[in-house]
């Protein structure tokens, strides 16, 4: 009936209400044990975190002076070494000034800028000698990037800006003193040997259609073509003996009398204040053509010359000329152009190299309008076509060595360490001696040979193996390239401090979950080796634990290599310590805790 249908409908809302009723409940006894769950996690967790910071004080405070006793020793060892080199360079009368004295080095740029010269070769040893400094700087560079120090960065990137400015000063002050006096270059002296003394009187001077100038020094070649009547169509490109080069002469410019003036750079002589995405593989060429100057007249006995300031004298002849229209510079003719890189650049291969020209407007690299590009390995001569005269070099990308994926850094010896490290392209082995770093090549490349066991400073080592094209030094800015986290520096800082100072207890190697973890995480394969074995006849994966380092602390954490799984937890009955030796204490041998504690080497340490 009606009546029993609407019992029966009230009855099933009852039922559906006391359910929810019920439910409601049920979820706010689970909300409220959550709660209380979470109220003591956190409570728990500040309980830890407040033991740990406690700790960790704890730990700093007491382990401090042994710090500080430890920096006090290694600074009066460098300061010690300075003072030596300090003596040396006032027995061997060295004239050249300090790079670590402000005042010496403000003297010498001072006195470079006054300087009026005007012979080439006197230039040119002046330049070198510049370059020389410029490389002593690089010593003060190397200790700046070690320490992280950025003003010391900067003052020494100051300095080389300052002085390699003053080089091309210098350069073009001579050039134009050679366009000054032209008409010098353009008459040769018979050679008048065997001939009496009135044919030698009569000798006539000849005079020449072109000439070349040609001047090298270790870091910078200079050659300068005098064209003044040679002109017309040259089939062959203009040679430039001693630079390994050659270009050809533009034929809009073909008919005009001109002063055509390559230059090598052996460094990055364009880019190396700002932040691209290559190194300079073999220094920098450029090529620059100048309007022939006006030649002197001659009065009687007199000549008299057209005295003109630098810019006024050296008036470049760009190319592609300025006045040409949009299709006119669409068909303009490649100049075609080849030089031979220096014998120590080391080039595997062709694939990530490239050839490009400095565009100073926008500060990159581009290789627009150049084309037909060919890098034969072996005899290292590059060849290309080019429709652009400007600073041309070989670029590698920053990147090519980077990252690295597996080092593996121990002891052999109470003052001897050795590092294995893979890049991309090769693998890489390093000794480390107290205060120096040396190269080891064992994959025999003939273009490293000159750096093979060669003791230098760490940061000089690298610059150099840069130069040779093995680039390890690393920004923060390429990890973005290779597409990686930068892990956090305070973390890294006590890192290297830990394994420093460890070095002679324990093997390091790497692991490949570091990669995986947070930025603010390093962490790292640890074993005892007490024996300095440079290799383990028992290599097994439990042979191995991983320390984390944090940016205030470091620990165990349960991570294997042949884990599935990311496990950044602390293993039980472990804790977190200020530093790795509190972190192995009770952990080690007994001799690996004894051996700990001391410290036979603080250069090698450093």
């Amino acid at each position: 009936t009606k009546k029993q249908l609407q019992e029966e409908y009230e009855k099933q809302q009852e039922e559906l209400r006391i359910q929810e009723e019920l439910e409601k409940k049920r979820r706010e006894e689970e909300e409220a044990k959550r709660l209380e769950e979470e109220r003591i996690r956190k409570e728990e967790e500040e309980k830890r975190r407040i033991e740990e910071e406690q700790r960790l004080k704890e730990e700093q405070t007491s382990v401090q002076p042994w710090l500080e006793s430890l920096a006090r020793k290694l600074l009066s060892i460098k300061e010690q070494k300075q003072k030596q080199e300090e003596w040396q360079k006032f027995l061997d009368c060295d004239p050249l000034p300090d790079p670590s004295v402000e005042s010496q080095m403000t003297s010498y740029i001072t006195l470079m800028s006054e300087n009026k010269m005007c012979l080439i070769q006197e230039v040119m040893d002046k330049i070198q000698e510049s370059e020389t400094i410029v490389k002593r700087i690089d010593y003060s560079l190397a200790d700046a990037m070690e320490e992280s120090n950025e003003p010391k960065k900067n003052w020494c990137f100051s300095y080389v800006s300052t002085l390699r400015a003053l080089i091309k000063k210098k350069l073009d002050e001579a050039t134009a003193y050679i366009l000054e006096h032209v008409d010098d270059h353009l008459v040769k002296v018979p050679e008048t040997k065997g001939l009496g003394a009135s044919k030698q009187m009569q000798a006539e001077p000849i005079h020449l259609k072109d000439n070349y100038i040609n001047v090298q020094r270790d870091d910078l070649k200079v050659g300068i073509w005098i064209n003044h009547e040679n002109t017309g169509y040259k089939p062959k490109p203009i040679e430039f003996e001693g630079l390994s080069m050659n270009a050809d002469i533009p034929k809009q410019y073909a008919d005009d009398s001109c002063v055509m003036r390559a230059v090598w750079y052996s460094y990055d002589s364009v880019s190396y204040l700002a932040e691209t995405p290559f190194v300079v593989l073999g220094g920098v060429y450029e090529i620059s053509i100048f309007r022939f100057p006006e030649l002197p007249k001659s009065v009687k006995e007199w000549k008299l010359r057209s005295v003109k300031d630098v810019d006024n004298m050296l008036v470049t002849k760009p190319y592609p000329p300025p006045d040409l229209s949009e299709v006119a510079l669409a068909s303009i003719g490649a100049l075609r152009m080849s030089y031979q890189v220096q014998s120590h650049v080391y080039i595997p291969s062709d694939e990530d190299l490239q050839l490009c020209w400095w565009d100073q407007a926008s500060s990159i690299w581009t290789d627009t309008d150049i084309s037909d590009v060919s890098i034969d390995r072996e005899s290292k001569v590059v060849s290309f076509k080019t429709k652009k005269l400007a600073p041309m070099a070989l670029l590698l990308p920053r990147i090519s060595d980077y990252p690295y994926s597996y080092f593996f850094i121990r002891s052999v010896s109470d003052t001897e360490v050795l590092i294995d490290l893979t890049g991309p392209r090769l693998s890489y082995k390093f000794r480390i001696t107290p205060g120096c770093l040396e190269f080891i090549n064992h994959n025999n490349i003939p273009e490293l040979s000159h750096l093979d066991s060669v003791p230098q400073q760490p940061g000089v080592l690298l610059f150099s193996l840069s130069k040779c094209g093995v680039h390890l030094l690393p920004e923060n800015r390429d990890c973005t390239a290779s597409n990686i986290k930068a892990k956090d520096q305070d973390s890294e800082e006590l890192a290297i401090l830990d394994i420093s100072m460890n070095i002679r207890t324990f093997a390091f190697r790497s692991t490949r979950w570091n990669k995986m973890v947070p930025p603010h995480m390093v962490c790292v394969r640890v074993r005892e080796n007490l024996e300095y074995d440079e290799f383990f006849a028992e290599d097994e994966e439990q042979d191995w634990r991983t320390v984390s380092w944090y940016p205030n602390k470091s620990s165990f954490v349960n991570l294997k290599e042949s884990s599935d799984e990311l496990d950044l937890s602390i293993p039980e009955g472990h804790e977190t310590h200020f530093l790795m030796n509190l972190v192995m204490k009770d952990n080690c041998s007994t001799e690996a805790e004894e051996r700990m504690n001391e410290m036979k080497s603080f250069e090698l340490s450093d």
